[in-house]
């Protein structure tokens, strides 16, 4: 059972045409696995996920120190939020503004708060949370 392409007005020809070839086009292409959006390689040390290599050696080097004890209370993936969330007289909902650091620790009583950056990685975004943060905290992030 067919409908012979031939029978059908031109417009109709080149719409089923198009829709024949990208349906081969598609069926010949390999599916690949999309690549990192800044070309990191995810790694998993102590069953904890890292998105890049970078930060997870400088999680090893951290755990080291803080063994050592040269740092103390050192904590992954803290949120601090910039801004509050909130509902316009509209009624529409604005989500909070929130940076989420990679690193936090005490070091000789200082509060040290780290993000593994490579230069891809140091958006518009990320350099706008940073002031915010500053501005908010009074913390500065130490960049590795």
């Amino acid at each position: 059972m067919g409908i012979d392409i031939n029978s059908l007005p031109p417009a109709y020809q080149k719409q089923a045409l198009r829709k024949l070839v990208s349906q081969q086009k598609s069926a010949t292409l390999p599916t690949t696995k999309a690549e990192p959006k800044y070309h990191n390689t995810p790694t998993k040390i102590n069953d904890v996920k890292f998105p890049s290599i970078h930060e997870g050696e400088r999680y090893c080097e951290l755990m080291l120190m803080l063994k050592a004890g040269t740092i103390t209370d050192l904590r992954l993936q803290v949120n601090f939020t910039l801004q509050e969330g909130y509902t316009t007289p509209e009624g529409k909902r604005i989500r909070p503004i929130v940076y989420k650091a990679d690193f936090t620790y005490w070091r000789q009583g200082v509060r040290v708060v780290e993000d593994a950056k490579s230069r891809p990685t140091k958006t518009k975004t990320y350099l706008m949370k940073k002031k915010m943060l500053q501005d908010k905290y009074g913390i500065e992030i130490t960049e590795v």
